[in-house]
């Protein structure tokens, strides 16, 4: 790409003071070097301000910008962030989370496709490393992306533009960037770069603390998604039935391979 054009990265936070430093160490090791920070600490009760104050403070060479903010979710957060970038792209980061030192570098070049305007990758859970990737990148359709969720938030890197026209649902507490990346898959080329290049929290993908910990609610948050899609005419009726149907099945999966893990433990 020519001029190597700046990346925003949005790094919302909430009591994150343990996690914070490991967080912006890993884009700061980027080999892709056009990056802008924004941190939104999203009203903790922690000194995660002090401890993001201090790491600006002595890495001049960077440019981490914090918003401070009375509490209002991830989603706002990260709308506030989309609000304050000056990149063409935005890249998300959750602050509990770390990027591999190639990422943004390899998502970059997946651009010089005018047509592209999401990117994603695979990622790794905790330290299994033994896991590997093809290097393909592989196109995500609406279809596709309608049974299965295949962007982690803290992969994605968006074209600024899109976001400017399509932002986090405020009002939704769960499967909201799925609902985003399901909008976006409707105006341009979305794809997938099969390899690990982002490094999750050390937690199961769904069944566990968080936000996913709560499947009864993910799944609403899903069927509300199909609703809401089909509601604005993005899908037809067999897309719509279909994807409730699929979402039903993969929550009764999902309860019982629950269950399994709690007993496990």
């Amino acid at each position: 790409m020519d001029d190597f054009p700046l990346v925003t990265v949005v790094v919302p936070a909430y009591n994150s003071a343990g996690t914070i430093v490991k967080c912006l160490d890993s884009v700061k090791k980027q080999t892709y070097s056009a990056i802008e920070i924004i941190v939104v600490n999203d009203g903790s009760k922690d000194n995660t301000q002090f401890i993001v104050e201090e790491y600006i403070s002595e890495h001049k060479s960077v440019d981490i910008f914090l918003i401070n903010q009375k509490n209002a979710g991830p989603s706002a957060a990260r709308n506030k962030g989309i609000d304050y970038a000056t990149g063409e792209f935005v890249a998300f980061l959750d602050s509990d989370d770390e990027w591999l030192p190639h990422k943004l570098e390899k998502q970059l070049i997946c651009f010089e496709d005018s047509d592209v305007g999401l990117v994603g990758c695979r990622y790794i859970v905790g330290d299994n490393i033994c896991l590997s990737g093809t290097g393909q990148v592989l196109q995500i359709t609406k279809c596709k992306l309608l049974f299965h969720n295949y962007f982690s938030t803290p992969s994605v890197v968006c074209r600024l533009s899109i976001l400017k026209k399509c932002k986090f649902d405020e009002m939704l507490r769960y499967s909201e960037d799925y609902r985003l990346w399901l909008v976006i898959s409707c105006y341009c080329k979305c794809v997938l770069i099969d390899d690990l290049l982002v490094k999750l929290d050390d937690k199961p993908t769904f069944g566990a603390k968080g936000l996913s910990g709560n499947l009864w609610k993910m799944w609403w948050g899903e069927l509300s998604n199909y609703n809401f899609l089909f509601s604005a005419r993005y899908i037809g009726l067999v897309e719509w039935v279909c994807s409730l149907l699929f979402s039903t099945l993969k929550f009764v999966r999902r309860y019982f391979l629950t269950l399994l893990y709690k007993l496990d433990c």
